[in-house]
C-alpha cells in the first residue's frame, strides 16, 4: 500500500523542481523580450510583421540583439551558482532545479545550435558581416534594386532574387500580435526565427571574397 505522506511529497518535489526551472528560463530570457524594446527614441526598422529593408538600422539592431542574446549568461549564473550552495547545505528540489535551469541555459548559450557558422546563434557575427556586406555591396540582379529582409530570406522585391537564404530572427520590434502572445513567443523561440531557412539558391556578388567587413562590425 502506497504511502500518501511519501506521494504528496514526491509530488511537492516535482512541482518545485519544474517552478524553479521555469522560472530561470523565464529570467534568463528577459533580456531578449524587454531591453531591445524599451526605447526613448522611435524604432528606425519597419513595423512588425513587415519585412525591414537591409540597410544600417538593420545592422545596428542586429548587434544590438546580440548584446541581449548574451546577457542570458550573467542571468543564469546567479541561479546556478545560488543552486548550487543551496545541494553543499540544503539539498531540496528547488535546488536542483535552479541548477539545472541555469546550466541548461549556460549550455543553450555555449554550445552551438548549427556547424554553419552563420546559423550558430540567432545573431551571429558572421550573418551580421554578411548583412553588412550586402547593405554595402549587393549583388546587382536586376535594374532596380530593393532587399528586404523576408521571413525565409533576404530578396530583391523588384525580381525576387535571393541574396541571402538565411530565416529572419526575432529584431526587437513591437510585435503586432500584442504583448502577451508576442513575449510568450519570444521565450518560446529564444529569439530564433519563427520559420525554415530557404532553399532557393543565394545570388552573391563578385566582390565578396575580396571585400573586408568594416571594423565596427
Amino acid at each position: 500500500m502506497h504511502d500518501p505522506l511519501n506521494t504528496m511529497g514526491f509530488a511537492e518535489s516535482l512541482a518545485a523542481l519544474i517552478i524553479s526551472v521555469g522560472i530561470v528560463w523565464i529570467l534568463t530570457r528577459l533580456p531578449m523580450v524587454i531591453l531591445p524594446r524599451f526605447r526613448i527614441n522611435p524604432d528606425p526598422l519597419v513595423a512588425h510583421p513587415a519585412a525591414p529593408a537591409i540597410d544600417e538600422h538593420l545592422v545596428v539592431a542586429m548587434l544590438r540583439l546580440r548584446r541581449s542574446y548574451w546577457m542570458a549568461i550573467p542571468f543564469a549564473l546567479v541561479p546556478l551558482v545560488y543552486g548550487l550552495l543551496m545541494l553543499r547545505f540544503l539539498p531540496s528540489a528547488i535546488g536542483f532545479g535552479l541548477t539545472v535551469g541555469g546550466g541548461w541555459v549556460l549550455l543553450s548559450r555555449v554550445l552551438p545550435a548549427s556547424l554553419a557558422p552563420r546559423r550558430r546563434t540567432p545573431y551571429s557575427m558572421p550573418l551580421i558581416h554578411e548583412l553588412n556586406r550586402i547593405h554595402l555591396h549587393p549583388a546587382e540582379c536586376c535594374a532596380e534594386i530593393e532587399l528586404l529582409w523576408q521571413p525565409d530570406a533576404v530578396r530583391c522585391v523588384a525580381c525576387g532574387a535571393v541574396h541571402l537564404s538565411e530565416a529572419r530572427p526575432d529584431l526587437g520590434r513591437k510585435r503586432s500580435d500584442g504583448w502577451l502572445l508576442g513575449s510568450f513567443r519570444l521565450l518560446l523561440l529564444d529569439g530564433r526565427p519563427a520559420t525554415d531557412h530557404s532553399t532557393e539558391s543565394e545570388l552573391t556578388a563578385p566582390t565578396i571574397e575580396s571585400y573586408e567587413t568594416p571594423a565596427f562590425v
